[in-house]
């Protein structure tokens, strides 16, 4: 839970990747961020076909998630989250029971994907940092850094913001997002604490007891 920025982008050219690398390289030694480089590797993902990767994933602030910056040969964004070595999802053959089940604001399930039909080519073309914890000026950082790259770079992007400030440009509606999710951390870690200690020790229960709490929020 937290403040996110997801965004998915295709290069104007993947011959351009390599220039891309390179500056996001240098602008961390100008910065002291750090940028950590990553493949040229070979990637099957599960219910796709097999795709080259390469990128760099960047590290702004210690406190914040890191940036994605990988793509496929096609200059299509890939989460690092999928790849050999950050794998989130373990080898295919271990996937068969695997689900997404959506949630609706009521709480109540609205859909269940199962494993066959999950499409993980299009899941792994959007990543995601959490800015929630690095405070406004990590997040602003990266919306500036993104709308460069775009400029430079991206044939297109496409941007959704938990903290609306890439869409509105407004320090003040961010900061009052991140204060509200503030709260509810607080008042979530407060109501966790007030509950029986046995309660929370049942997966069903302590699903349905979060369920009720976060309602309370929509």
């Amino acid at each position: 839970m937290g403040v996110t920025i997801h965004y998915t982008a295709t290069l104007k050219s993947p011959d351009l990747l390599s220039e891309l690398c390179d500056e996001i390289a240098e602008l961390s030694k100008e910065a002291g961020w750090k940028s950590t480089h990553i493949g040229p590797e070979r990637v099957k993902l599960p219910n796709s076909t097999e795709m080259g990767v390469e990128g760099t994933l960047l590290n702004i602030h210690e406190k914040m998630e890191p940036v994605n910056l990988i793509f496929d040969d096609t200059g299509q964004m890939v989460n690092f989250a999928f790849l050999p070595g950050f794998n989130i999802w373990g080898a295919e053959q271990e996937l068969q029971d695997l689900q997404i089940t959506e949630i609706g604001n009521d709480g109540q399930v609205k859909k269940v994907t199962p494993y066959q039909d999950i499409d993980f080519q299009t899941m792994s073309r959007w990543a995601s940092t959490k800015t929630q914890f690095a405070g406004p000026g990590a997040h602003i950082c990266l919306c500036k850094l993104l709308n460069y790259l775009d400029n430079k770079y991206f044939a297109s992007i496409e941007v959704r913001d938990e903290g609306e400030y890439w869409e509105s440009g407004e320090l003040e509606k961010l900061v009052e997002n991140m204060n509200f999710i503030n709260a509810v951390l607080d008042d979530l870690d407060l109501y966790l604490r007030m509950r029986p200690s046995e309660a929370l020790n049942n997966d069903d229960e302590l699903l349905d007891e979060l369920r009720s709490f976060w309602i309370r929020f929509k």
